[in-house]
């Protein structure tokens, strides 16, 4: 398993849900756009 990048704890949160829960993540992107 790939470690995300330590850069901001925002981002490892995001990791985990793309990992948890990929479609919220779509969403979210699409929401964004």
């Amino acid at each position: 398993m790939r470690r995300a990048p330590i850069g901001r704890p925002s981002s490892y949160f995001l990791f985990l849900w793309g990992l948890r829960l990929p479609p919220v993540l779509r969403r979210l992107c699409q929401l964004s756009l």
